[in-house]
């Protein structure tokens, strides 16, 4: 027993399951994994395990898992659905990739979880009712559902935000709160210890309601980092100490790679045992000093995540964390209390609504949100490293050596001599990033704002892959004229990012130009000017929207960009002779534009078509296409390339695309 005892206490233990752990690691991900489903199957039969009725779609375990996308109907929502086994026919397709370059990546998301397929239904048949514990799911989903806090209590006790607008709480860097974590099981727990005194009965309770805690949740991987660890813990401390704290940790953390080393894409795991790592280095104490120090630690580990996710860091999180923890801290029980003492709610109620008012407040203090740039994943594994160094020698330099590294990951974009023009894939619209030399410039040309495709292109990934290339700024927004396809996220952007100038078109505002001229005026500028960007207007005064789009043709080190916005046919043929290397195809490859005369006045070496996918309108044109054939001019369409860009530098000009 004692040489058992010797070997897993020994370096050699840790170090063969360390190295097994890598080999098992590569093997994953070097492997295709293959689905036991294909795009021919109509039919699956299995058992719902989570139910999403705000976005009309559920999860559904059969041979494997597989979304299921399905138009309830309001009889059917009163149905109880999760733990049901129920017939699904319809329409496989394969989850999307994204078009817009480092944003996210759907069909890698869903591939991680084991999740090859999407399902369209049109028909869903149930076979049997839900078992025991599926049945208890749900009552406690409709306990919960009764009460006037209820998208709070799931918010908070759940870990479920549907219906809940979360931005001010993203925009904080206190989101986390809102997902079931350690702190929520340690109060949980806490709870009921106080209940039971820590009596055998109490143990064994505790045992149950902690699983079943967890199967509600969903058994995340962070939830279940914190139920292992607690009962490693105990198990760790009926050995007589077998293993330290941080000998414990990196076991089990290995153990989870192992069972699924696709647990190192999830985010909530990442966080769960990357925070949890630093918390083995804080002493205990509760001064403000100290609680302070832990905060700023925290913060530290945290940016390597942030950064790789979503670009940017909140600093002013540290200081808001000392707020909002405590704050969450308090409204844990209440909302737990809440659901046995039905007259709680008016109070929870207040503190609830105080909770999000403050977030709401706080968000306004956008001042030390840190933008950085993407890089390579060994930029921030050599990060962590001098991280481990500092939290286990406690010396300065490694801190220096950090915010080194991370000063100048933040400055290498401003290093970049070249200059790019991107045309976003923002499926049936318009949007385009034009960035000069050094970054001295930044602007964005329409904000696309399609009201078709609600799964993929949202002005939130055109706001992550701007943040992706470290541009913190945009200098200028023009929005070539108010049709929604070409300024629908112009307000949100506004309102998130930090824009500049705005620059309308001649013609009378539309709604969505109104609402920037009412809520932004002092931003309006009348015309475009660059120091960086050679610019030329050929804009037409016109009372249609179309044919009053902003017309610009950008040159950047000789290289020349055109752009038409949505001119008709009319407006091209006033023009005056322009040439033009590259030209972005008016109005999506309609027939009302790009005439054989003008293109063949402009005669560009590449012709750019933004349009989305099995788009209503049938464009581009079949027209459009002729004549750029006839005229030889080689073309390319977001819908098949997806974001198409242009690194222009003094030798000229790269073209780069999505996909091939």
């Amino acid at each position: 027993m004692q040489s058992w005892r010797s070997i897993l206490q020994s370096n050699l233990f840790f170090l063969f399951l360390f190295f097994l752990t890598i080999i098992i690691t590569l093997h994953a991900y070097c492997i295709q994994n293959e689905s036991k489903y294909s795009l021919d199957t109509t039919e699956i039969i299995g058992t719902i395990t989570e139910v999403s009725m705000e976005e009309g779609k559920f999860t559904i375990k059969g041979k494997e898992k597989v979304i299921v996308y399905y138009d309830f109907k309001e009889e059917e929502k009163k149905e109880e659905w999760i733990g049901s086994l129920v017939r699904v026919s319809g329409k496989f397709v394969e989850p999307k990739e994204n078009t817009i370059p480092n944003t996210f990546n759907y069909k890698e998301y869903l591939y991680y979880k084991h999740i090859y397929y999407l399902c369209y239904a049109n028909s869903i048949e149930k076979l049997k009712e839900p078992n025991i514990l599926y049945s208890l799911k749900n009552n406690v989903n409709e306990w919960i559902e009764q009460n006037p806090n209820h998208t709070y209590l799931k918010a908070i006790l759940l870990g479920s935000t549907e219906g809940l607008d979360t931005t001010d709480m993203e925009k904080n860097g206190v989101s986390h709160l809102f997902a079931v974590s350690g702190m929520h099981f340690a109060l949980f727990i806490s709870m009921v210890s106080f209940l039971f005194k820590k009596s055998r009965v109490g143990n064994i309770v505790l045992f149950v309601l902690l699983w079943f805690y967890a199967f509600l949740v969903g058994f995340t991987p962070s939830v279940l980092r914190v139920v292992v660890f607690y009962y490693a813990k105990k198990i760790n401390h009926y050995a007589k100490d077998l293993w330290s704290d941080k000998q414990l940790f990196l076991f089990l953390f290995l153990c989870f790679v192992l069972i699924n080393p696709f647990y190192l894409k999830d985010v909530g795991f990442e966080f769960s045992f990357l925070l949890s790592a630093c918390f083995l280095y804080f002493e205990r104490t509760k001064t403000l000093k100290s609680i302070l120090k832990q905060n700023c630690m925290i913060f530290l580990a945290s940016i390597p995540i942030c950064a790789i996710h979503f670009y940017e860091v909140n600093a002013f999180s540290i200081l808001l964390n000392l707020i909002f923890i405590p704050f969450m801290s308090f409204l844990y029980p209440m909302c737990l209390l809440n659901l046995f003492i039905p007259w709680m709610s008016g109070i929870l109620s207040f503190y609830l609504n105080l909770f999000m008012w403050l977030n709401h407040l706080a968000s306004f203090c956008n001042f030390l949100i840190i933008v950085i740039p993407k890089v390579s994943i060994f930029f921030w594994l050599v990060y962590l490293v001098f991280l481990y160094f500092f939290f286990e020698r406690k010396k300065k330099k490694f801190l220096v050596l950090l915010l080194v590294l991370l000063c100048i990951v933040k400055m290498m974009p401003k290093w970049d001599s070249n200059a790019y023009v991107y045309f976003i894939d923002v499926g049936q619209g318009d949007a385009s990033l034009i960035v000069s030399p050094f970054q001295k410039e930044v602007l964005l040309l329409d904000t696309g704002g399609s009201i078709y495709d609600r799964e993929h292109y949202t002005g939130s990934n055109i706001k992550t892959f701007i943040y992706s290339l470290g541009i913190d700024k945009i200098n200028h927004l023009v929005l070539s004229h108010g049709d929604y396809d070409h300024m629908g996220n112009a307000i949100g952007f506004l309102k998130e990012m930090k824009i500049q100038h705005v620059i309308l078109n001649p013609n009378e505002y539309t709604d969505g130009e109104e609402e920037i001229v009412k809520s932004y005026p002092k931003k309006l500028q009348k015309s475009l000017q660059s120091k960086y960007i050679g610019i030329e207007e050929f804009t037409k005064v016109n009372k249609e929207e179309n044919a009053s789009s902003l017309i610009y043709r950008f040159t950047l080190y000789g290289t020349s960009f055109l752009f038409l916005g949505d001119a008709p046919k009319e407006i091209e043929d006033a023009l005056p002779n322009i040439q033009s290397d590259v030209v972005k195809i008016a109005h999506h490859g309609s027939n009302t534009s790009s005439s054989f005369s003008f293109l063949k006045r402009v005669h560009p070496k590449y012709a750019i078509i933004s349009v989305g996918k099995n788009n209503s309108y049938g464009h581009p044109s079949e027209e459009t296409l002729d004549t750029l054939n006839t005229l030889q001019i080689p073309y390319y369409e977001t819908k098949d390339q997806g974001t198409i860009w242009f690194q222009i530098s003094k030798k000229g000009e790269k073209l780069q695309v999505m996909t091939s």
